[in-house]
């Protein structure tokens, strides 16, 4: 369930509208689908 909460962040730097808030969209849902592999048996 950790989705929704790592989405929140990213909500919120769409604020901005830059492509940086997209690197930092793509390096959170990166990073969320490498925590979630890991924690697959």
């Amino acid at each position: 369930m950790s989705g929704p909460i790592g989405d929140a962040p990213a909500v919120h730097s769409t604020a901005g509208g830059g492509p940086q808030d997209l690197l930092r969209r793509a390096t959170q849902a990166m990073m969320s689908n490498l925590i979630t592999d890991s924690r697959l048996p």
